[in-house]
């Protein structure tokens, strides 16, 4: 994967959880950690500032409006992957045999069907978002950087996802 999917799938993650948590009627949001592979080195980052930018799904036609503007957003813009993921993650997560619980409590089934629906995004139109992943936690280095750039050609492996349901 390139640095505009890891993006993508960080933020499809985040809106997952972020939704499981409203249509369950909690305010509480699981944090999480995508582990990837860079290089040869095991790492875990914030790909993208997601803390302003949340957004509540209602329907795949109403109008959000986004608080931050570290992520690209224009509405239905093809420059934008928000909308298009927002929108997928409706439309497939609202059914009671694929919901919210049946795969939050399975995170490799999860982490699975969303590098699925990010594969089935037309990527190739979205450029990936000029920021430093954040908090980068090198796991087999101990080595923590408080940010760091990659190149948007750079490859990524994806390895795991941890989810944190601790209130």
């Amino acid at each position: 994967m390139k640095l505009v999917e890891v993006q993508e799938l960080y933020y499809a993650i985040d809106t997952f959880l972020y939704s499981r948590a409203k249509a369950e009627f909690s305010n509480h949001i699981p944090t999480f950690d995508l582990v990837v592979q860079v290089d040869g080195k095991l790492l875990t980052a914030d790909f993208l500032d997601l803390k302003d930018s949340r957004i509540q799904i209602y329907s795949t036609t109403s109008q959000h409006t986004i608080a931050s503007q570290s992520i690209p957003y224009e509405n239905d813009s093809s420059n934008a992957f928000i909308s298009p993921i927002r929108k997928a993650i409706f439309k497939n997560y609202r059914s009671e045999f694929s919901g919210w619980s049946n795969l939050s409590n399975k995170p490799e089934l999860l982490l699975l069907d969303l590098i699925d629906l990010i594969k089935s995004i037309n990527s190739s139109t979205f450029k990936s978002v000029k920021t430093p992943a954040k908090n980068v936690n090198y796991i087999e280095g101990q080595a923590k950087l408080p940010f760091q750039f990659f190149d948007p050609e750079t490859d990524f492996k994806i390895m795991s996802l941890t989810i944190n349901e601790k209130r």
